[in-house]
């Protein structure tokens, strides 16, 4: 588990979602999607 405040998200928070995307994570890269959007 990882713990992500609100400045890690914004800066890391696209990437992290490519990366669920490549890896097959789809749900996971949405949640990071949706994170990003609530902000």
């Amino acid at each position: 588990m990882v713990a992500v405040d609100e400045a890690d998200l914004k800066q890391l928070g696209q990437a992290a979602s490519v990366i669920a995307k490549a890896e097959g994570l789809d749900a996971h890269a949405r949640a990071v999607e949706k994170r990003l959007r609530a902000d």
